[in-house]
């Protein structure tokens, strides 16, 4: 035992904290506090410690000639400990608690540089008081190549406590009983820092309840019965920006708070990173902290620029990552590729290539570890400045990651989710059974237990996993645009996610990742990625209106489908009809028809009676917008009893509410209110047709009001307004106000019928400036009410 180091921070300074820390003032593993013990002579516990030290059988020889002043080893607190009120209440509360027959042990658990040390030594020192016979610490150094072994530090220990260290006994086991039985009627604090496990530190416990034990462990599976643990979590946004503030200054934080948020951010709120980025900043006060935030930002460097002096995030990493074996170390490197905020078994298993009970054994002992979280059983994620490290790793030992393989990966395990909660989202839809099953995936899979497909037990059940997964697949298909391999996979995660995007109305936010695809599959002279990508953005652009835009996409969708040939033989009626939908859109109707007309003899000479269904219900505008009234009524109907018997209640909806405004406008309107009302009965049990509530509620106060019933009307109308706010549909709140106007008018409500015509034409003004770039794509005239839901 060297007896250097103690008081410093863990694995090499690692584990600061959360504020600057220049570290001890003595220096040793196992040494006094910093500055003097100031009790007064020697408390009537100790010379119990040295009475206990002669009745243990222990020669009297070995008893201090002098009564020994108590240890009070703990290292200085930090002068700027910010943040964590409710873990320094809780952990001291543990600690003070009225003794019983066993000491309190308190665990704080966490990654490197979340501040477990600096939390341990805070409340150390808050709770010393009722500690007087000693505050004894060692810092285990659990996590590096080389921890300290128990046997030396009971030595130390009882070496402060009076024993003569050239009469300690050999053996560990005999130094651990006569540590035990030396403090058994004091009361005494022990922090034992950065510990390996449970059996690192069962030598140095207390036996007795006077004591007390402060455990800090980057090992959540610590295993030590008796144990309370605290997982620490990094700094609140505004914890981190006080800081920050506390590092650099008042003065600059102040001057920049947008900066300082976004550099907060930039260190993902772990307290190493933000005291490394601050002590930065503040040997450079000509830096703007905006300055800071940009080189963090960039990917390529921001471990690199998260070093000074001794310390590194890059270090503190790097000090777990050399416990895992090989296969953790592989797992560590490639679920880090896929740019996913969290995964769960299943992806890891793929990227992987193993079966999911060893993908969870391997991602489980990251977990324990502090690599990995997991908030939830099932699902993990990377602290970003972790999977920067995971990917930047350099180690010859392992082969570095196919990022190209392990997209390629990721994006077909997502696509086989997607699609599977898009066709129990929608069973009867015109694109099922029409997605791609890709041999090659297959090909590559099939040499391990690849992990079960994914299958969903209701709509429910379907449209929770999207929400879930969202922010996922988002990410993965910005991140595939630069894996040609991925692009095909990636169209059809895109198409298939419309049945979440449709009624969450996030198209907007697709848009931009959509056309960088298609630019990509251009490039790559992809076919099969180019027609889903036309028929995705195609889509997307006919539900915001954009209607010139979706028919040009939809023309080179077209293209692409001709040059893939077979592959995409049935999405070539699917584009159709989304030409179809964006000529009614433009009242081009005859065109419409056409397209339409083309779709069914298409899915009369396949047999496709999902398409044929779908057909209809396009034809039936396309009549009605030539005032073909009869034929467009019988299609309806025919679109009804077809979507009824596919199960497909999108459609059946759509066909339903299209019905019910023919009606209305054949004037036709208890019909008419019947059909919406049925719509409405439908979207209220699935979550999939939320998007369609603003549509069937407006139709149904159009009719209500025709019929002359305006304060049945009225209701309908606000609460045609409130769905449309709720999902962003602009058109359909534009039309529900216009209603609203009306019915309020005719129920004498003068001055609720001006705000009414007030928030509509603040309505249709931001229309007109959503649409102004398009003029084809402004709002059809009445009775038409914009994209039907059939094509989403």
């Amino acid at each position: 035992m060297t007896g250097t180091e103690i008081g410093t921070e863990t694995d090499t300074g690692t584990d600061i904290g959360t504020g600057p820390d220049t570290g001890p003032e003595t220096g040793p593993d196992i040494g006094p506090e910093s500055g003097p013990d100031t009790s007064p002579g020697t408390s009537p516990a100790a010379g119990r410690m040295i009475g206990a030290l002669i009745g243990s059988g222990v020669s009297s020889a070995m008893a201090p000639t002098a009564p020994p002043a108590p240890p009070a080893w703990l290292p200085r607190d930090l002068p700027d400990f910010t943040g964590r009120a409710e873990d320094v209440a809780a952990v001291s509360e543990a600690l003070t608690r009225p003794a019983g027959a066993a000491p309190p042990i308190v665990l704080l658990a966490g990654m490197a540089g979340i501040g477990k040390s600096a939390l341990a030594v805070h409340v150390a020192h808050r709770v010393a008081a009722h500690y007087p016979d000693g505050r004894l610490y060692v810092n285990l150094r659990g996590a590096g190549d080389d921890p300290l072994d128990p046997a030396p530090v009971l030595a130390a220990f009882l070496a402060a406590l009076g024993v003569d260290p050239a009469r300690i006994p050999a053996a560990a086991e005999e130094r651990a009983a006569l540590f035990r039985s030396s403090i058994a009627d004091s009361r005494v604090l022990i922090l034992l820092d950065d510990a390996a496990d449970a059996e690192h530190v069962r030598p140095l416990l207390p036996g007795t309840g006077g004591c007390a034990v402060l455990i800090t462990s980057r090992n959540r599976a610590f295993g030590l019965p008796g144990t309370e643990v605290r997982l620490l979590d990094c700094l609140s946004a505004q914890e981190a920006e006080l800081l920050l503030g506390a590092l650099i200054g008042a003065e600059r934080a102040q001057a920049e708070p947008q900066a300082l948020a976004e550099l907060a951010g930039e260190c993902g709120r772990l307290p190493l990173a933000l005291r490394i980025a601050g002590a930065r900043l503040a040997a450079r006060p000509a830096w703007p902290v905006a300055t800071m935030a940009e080189r963090l930002a960039d990917e390529r460097r921001s471990l690199r620029m998260l070093r000074t002096g001794g310390e590194s995030v890059e270090a503190a990493f790097a000090v777990s990552y050399r416990q895992l074996d090989a296969a953790r170390q592989r797992a560590f490197r490639v679920c880090a590729v896929p740019d996913v905020p969290d995964f769960d078994t299943g992806l890891a298993a793929a990227v992987l290539r193993c079966p999911a009970v060893e993908a969870e054994e391997l991602l489980e002992g990251l977990v324990d570890l502090g690599l990995l979280g997991s908030a939830r059983p099932g699902r993990y994620a990377y602290h970003d400045l972790m999977r920067q490290y995971a990917r930047a790793i350099e180690d010859p030992s392992t082969p570095a990651p196919d990022a190209q393989r392990t997209v390629t990966a990721a994006t077909e395990y997502l696509r086989g989710g997607a699609v599977a909660a898009y066709e129990r989202l929608l069973p009867g839809d015109m694109l099922v059974g029409k997605f791609t099953v890709f041999a090659s995936y297959t090909a590559c899979t099939a040499s391990f237990a690849a992990p079960p497909p994914i299958s969903f037990a209701d709509a429910t059940e379907a449209f929770n996993w999207f929400a879930t997964e969202y922010a996922g697949i988002a990410s993965l298909l910005r991140q595939a645009v630069a894996f040609p391999n991925s692009l095909a996979r990636a169209a059809e995660v895109a198409v298939a996610a419309s049945a979440y995007l449709a009624p969450t109305v996030r198209w907007l936010e697709a848009e931009e990742t959509l056309r960088a695809l298609l630019a990509a599959a251009d490039a790559a002279d992809d076919q099969v990625a180019r027609a889903w990508l036309c028929y995705a953005l195609t889509q997307a652009l006919n539900f915001t209106h954009r209607y010139k835009e979706a028919e040009q996409f939809g023309t080179l969708g077209e293209e692409a489908c001709a040059a893939a040939g077979a592959q995409c033989a049935g999405l070539l009626s699917c584009l159709l009809l989304q030409s179809a939908d964006s000529a009614i859109s433009v009242d081009d109707h005859d065109r419409a028809l056409d397209a339409a007309s083309r779709v069914a003899e298409l899915a009369a000479a396949t047999d496709d009676r999902p398409m044929a269904t779908w057909s209809r219900l396009l034809l039936a505008e396309a009549h009605r917008g030539l005032e073909q009234w009869t034929e467009a009524e019988a299609e309806l109907r025919a679109a009804v009893a077809g979507m009824d018997l596919l199960g497909e209640r999108r459609g059946l909806t759509a066909a339903r509410s299209a019905l019910g405004d023919l009606l209305y406008a054949r004037g036709r309107f208890a019909e008419a209110e019947l059909e919406q009302q049925e719509c409405l009965a439908e979207s209220a049990e699935d979550p999939a047709l939320a998007d369609g509530e603003p549509v069937f509620r407006y139709r149904l106060a159009q009719a209500q009001l025709a019929g002359g019933a305006p304060a049945r009307a009225r209701e309908s109308a606000l609460l045609a307004v409130a769905a449309a706010e709720a999902v962003g549909e602009t058109l359909a709140r534009s039309r529900a106000y216009e209603v609203l106007v009306e019915a309020l008018s005719m129920l004498g409500e003068s001055e609720a019928a001006k705000r009414a015509a007030a928030a509509a034409a603040g309505t249709a003004q931001g229309l007109a400036s959503a649409t102004a770039s398009d003029p084809a794509s402004a709002p059809p005239p009445d009775p038409d009410p914009g994209p039907t839901p059939s094509t989403s």
